[in-house]
């Protein structure tokens, strides 16, 4: 299993295919996502614990336990946590070709704004706040 350290939480990879991936998210309270799409990359988004927050270009939409949406490409979103943590499944998939992992188009970076201070980037890199990988399987 691949386990991905993200700002707002934990991505598990539970099952890849070249057409489909299917991960198990963690997200930690008052934490977000980044605002982005996906060109072919279609969404899947069910809740398992806690509330969700889906913002898109046209509505923002409260998920709790047992809600699901789909969101389709080209559609802006993002999603955002309240006060309390919560637990999601994402299927992200494709209807023709390749799931791609380059497949994000980022308008702005999740989890830049900590306790009402946006960070830089490079503030970001200094305080070891970016993206981490590592293999479970090993």
């Amino acid at each position: 299993m691949l386990r991905i350290l993200k700002i707002w939480g934990i991505r598990d990879r539970i099952f890849k295919s070249d057409t489909c991936e299917v991960d198990y998210l963690e997200l930690y309270p008052n934490s977000q996502c980044s605002v982005h799409f996906h060109d072919c990359k279609f969404n899947k988004f069910i809740v398992t614990e806690g509330e969700v927050i889906i913002k898109t270009g046209f509505d923002e939409i409260l998920l709790k336990k047992g809600d699901k949406i789909t969101v389709e490409p080209p559609l802006v979103h993002q999603f955002i946590t309240l006060d309390l943590p919560a637990k999601m499944i994402e299927i992200a998939y494709v209807k023709e070709g390749r799931v791609l992992e380059d497949d994000i188009n980022r308008a702005v970076q999740g989890g830049r704004t900590i306790d009402d201070k946006f960070y830089t980037l490079e503030e970001m890199q200094d305080k070891h706040m970016i993206d981490m990988m590592g293999d479970l399987s090993k």
